[in-house]
């Protein structure tokens, strides 16, 4: 990946971008929600998203600066390292006795939708990268971001059946516990 100064630019201004594009609409969604459960979801996934856009500013400066990939980015960690245990936990204080919003449900398939386009992108990247550090910085964001689109769906799957949701996220054991 690491090729010429503007082909860098380019990506990395185009991933910074991303970020801020998906932080914006989670945190509106989150703004806008009266569902609490969806408020946050949408502003833990907001935080991360943020997080993620500091790690890709702090490794553009470096480069730009002409310095080698720097290992920093690891310091930056998401606040949420388990957002799907986070989520499972919160939907079980919620229970099965949910409304679906329609408003809530397409703000999730376009959530999904930003985490696929950002997970393709990253793929690429990845399989263009060189250097064993944008390997590992990419491989991890790559994690991440497969992380915030399995919480999504496991949203919206819990919004359209809580019932079908609780039965095989929660694998009750045939003795009914």
């Amino acid at each position: 990946m690491l090729k010429t100064g503007g082909e860098i630019s380019k990506w990395f201004l185009t991933a910074m971008e991303m970020e801020d594009k998906g932080r914006e609409f989670y945190l509106k969604v989150a703004r806008e929600t009266k569902n609490e459960l969806a408020r946050k979801v949408f502003e833990m996934l907001g935080e991360d998203e943020l997080a993620h856009k500091q790690r890709l500013k702090e490794i553009f400066d470096s480069i730009k600066a002409g310095k080698a990939f720097p290992e920093e980015w690891k310091k930056l960690k998401i606040r949420h390292q388990e957002p799907a245990k986070l989520f499972r936990d919160w939907a079980k204080e919620q229970g099965k006795k949910i409304k679906a919003e329609a408003s809530e449900l397409k703000a999730l398939e376009t959530g999904i939708s930003l985490e696929e386009r950002s997970i393709a992108f990253y793929s690429e990247k990845l399989r263009e990268a060189r250097e064993e550090a944008e390997k590992k910085f990419l491989e991890q964001l790559v994690i991440e971001e497969r992380t915030h689109h399995q919480v999504l769906s496991d949203y919206k799957f819990y919004l359209e059946d809580p019932g079908a949701w609780f039965a095989e996220k929660e694998k009750p054991g045939l003795d009914g516990g």
